[in-house]
């Protein structure tokens, strides 16, 4: 299992036939040890290997490398292919049906005993249940009494629970008409005055060309440069997959794109795990 290869693996448990499918950007010998060390300490993400696990042992399970993939974009795609051809072939411990997105498809269901159970455990509890304030109805005039439960009193009026939390939060001013029953927020959202198409257009014609306050005012190149340093951050090293170049680490992440002719917004994205690799750069293993 060398270092440095990539693509699709599956975990296969020998004794019941049941295979776990995944995929790695980094190296097969990495991920296998990351799974390795979840199923050993308890805490492995997916509930259905870790109780096959402690069902069967270590011994009853396999790491098989299905395919090798070169180019990380097409992991996705190479993955979801494996995990519908074994979903044929036979049982998987995979808990979603969607690689991109394993939650998308995920058939586990709470009988609703558990769900009052989970319910009563949260009332009280203000960071999880969402004690939220008196809300009132901007057309009615009903008004809601505060509480400690959002999320049951959602359920209960057929209301949205991220709407109302958007408003207890003060994110929106109101969801379907209900509001905080609040006079200082109310006040905030009075409309304004309407303004004329001629005003707009002479507002506009007071802060153009010379009547705008920044009109003639330049910075030097050496103020230019010291804001440029101020601002430039420190970026890790990167590696090109196909001829191996190495970009060593730096500052001035802004800078390097510029010289090199790549994008900054995506090196950034490679920068912070959001994105595999932007023409063929991606982010040297340590």
């Amino acid at each position: 299992m060398g270092e440095g290869l990539t693509g699709i693996y599956a975990i296969a448990n020998n004794d019941s036939g049941k295979v776990y499918v995944g995929s790695t950007a980094t190296s097969f010998k990495k991920r296998w040890a990351e799974h390795r060390a979840g199923l050993r300490g308890n805490y492995h993400h997916n509930s259905h290997l870790q109780a096959a696990w402690a069902r069967y042992g270590e011994g009853a399970f396999e790491f098989v490398i299905c395919e090798y993939v070169d180019d990380p974009d097409r992991l996705i795609e190479r993955e979801q292919y494996w995990l519908d051809k074994f979903r044929l072939m036979c049982a998987v411990y995979n808990m979603g049906v969607v690689a991109a997105c394993p939650i998308l498809g995920m058939t586990f269901s709470l009988s609703e005993e558990t769900r009052r159970r989970i319910s009563a455990a949260l009332v009280g509890n203000s960071r999880r249940a969402g004690l939220y304030p008196c809300f009132i109805h901007r057309d009615t005039k009903e008004v809601i009494p505060a509480g400690a439960n959002l999320a049951a009193m959602c359920r209960e009026r057929g209301l949205s629970y991220v709407g109302m939390d958007d408003v207890k939060s003060r994110r929106t001013f109101h969801h379907k008409g209900w509001e905080i029953l609040d006079e200082s927020l109310r006040k905030i959202k009075m409309p304004r005055k309407p303004v004329s198409k001629a005003g707009r257009a002479a507002v506009s014609r007071s802060k153009s060309g010379a009547s705008h306050p920044n009109w003639g005012k330049c910075l030097s190149e050496k103020t230019k440069a010291r804001i440029g340093e101020s601002n430039a951050g420190e970026y890790p090293a990167f590696v090109r997959r196909e001829t191996r170049e190495v970009i060593p680490a730096g500052r001035n992440l802004s800078k390097m794109c510029r010289e090199r002719g790549l994008r900054q917004a995506c090196m950034s994205l490679v920068v912070h795990g959001h994105q595999r690799s932007h023409q063929g750069w991606a982010l040297l293993p340590q």
